[in-house]
């Protein structure tokens, strides 16, 4: 994996150092678990307190980091999403998690990570990055989504609960993108070489 920049170590660092509970998703995430794909952006879901917040808004300099404090508070009460833009035009996108039954089970399999790229941190488990890449074909029929999740099955084949996943795409309402998600797969793994 490549180098990451340094806005994502450096946010990631600061998460850690606060005790931020969160993971990496999106396509960093798939990266790691899958088929390496350049991507300016940074996901992460996260659980932070307004107290977090603030300490977060002191530990990114103006005028390199542009962060909201305010349409960060209100991100995190209704569990909606910020960015934390950086000058160079990287984006950090900070997905907010309320307290349900999705969200906690992603956090108790995250997973730290260490890339020969210099990331160090928590990466959402393969199955939740699928799960989360599902939500958003569902959302934007993107094919991108598709070849994500198709790689991800690939490469992490002899560990990938299959139980877990289909158990979790019923219950978030994304069962027809999954039997979708699988039938793509097996047409894009066989056209291409390992």
């Amino acid at each position: 994996m490549a180098q990451q920049p340094e806005p994502f170590t450096h946010v990631l660092a600061v998460l850690d150092r606060l005790q931020v509970e969160y993971c990496i998703g999106g396509s960093v995430a798939s990266s790691i678990w899958g088929r390496p794909r350049l991507t300016a952006d940074l996901d992460v879901a996260l659980f932070a307190s307004y107290a977090q917040l603030r300490e977060l808004k002191e530990a990114l300099p103006q005028p390199d980091y542009y962060f909201d404090l305010q349409s960060a508070m209100e991100a995190a009460g209704t569990g909606t999403m910020v960015t934390i833009n950086h000058v160079t035009g990287v984006k950090i996108d900070l997905f907010f998690q309320t307290d349900n039954g999705f969200a906690n089970s992603q956090m108790s399999r995250r997973r730290r990570v260490k890339t020969r790229g210099g990331l160090d941190a928590f990466l959402a488990s393969p199955e939740d990055v699928v799960l989360n890449k599902l939500k958003y074909f569902k959302d934007g029929q993107s094919e991108k989504h598709l070849i994500d999740i198709a790689e991800v099955l690939k490469d992490q084949a002899t560990t990938f609960d299959m139980n877990y996943t289909l158990d979790w795409a019923l219950r978030i309402g994304v069962r027809a993108e999954w039997e979708k998600s699988q039938l793509f797969a097996t047409a894009w793994n066989a056209r291409k070489p390992s």
